[in-house]
């Protein structure tokens, strides 16, 4: 058994907290990512990139060769409210309240607006190990 099972499980415990949270409010939730994938690539013809995070790295899309999706210690969470029938994604800004109180629920747990990436990836929840 993995030693990350225990954390990967308080995670997920905090992650239902927090998608009640997100709809006791009234908003339409969306996750992504909760596990990356990083697998070999089978291209030799890729800048001497070996891997799916390194491709992401080099284009600028993940900040960092240890994410913690490649863990399952991590997970975007796109948030919609909805307008008659049309689902609108609300502004970085309003995710404030939500790492907020994802945050309040264990000194583990980081919101990307508290890590500096200035509303870059408001999307992304984490929890540090």
């Amino acid at each position: 058994m993995s030693s990350l099972v225990p954390e990967q499980h308080k995670f997920v415990m905090d992650l239902i907290l927090l998608f009640n949270e997100i709809d006791k409010q009234g908003f339409f939730i969306s996750p992504r990512e909760l596990r990356r994938n990083n697998d070999p690539l089978p291209c030799i013809h890729c800048g001497g990139i070996n891997t799916v995070q390194e491709m992401l790295v080099k284009k600028g899309v993940s900040w960092t060769l240890n994410s913690r999706h490649l863990n399952s210690l991590a997970i975007d969470i796109v948030i919609f409210t909805q307008v008659g029938d049309s689902y609108n994604l609300i502004d970085a800004d309003e995710y404030k309240q939500f790492g907020d109180y994802w945050e309040s629920l264990s000194l583990e747990n980081i919101h990307s607006l508290r890590k500096g990436w200035d509303g870059k990836d408001a999307y992304h929840f984490e929890r540090k190990v």
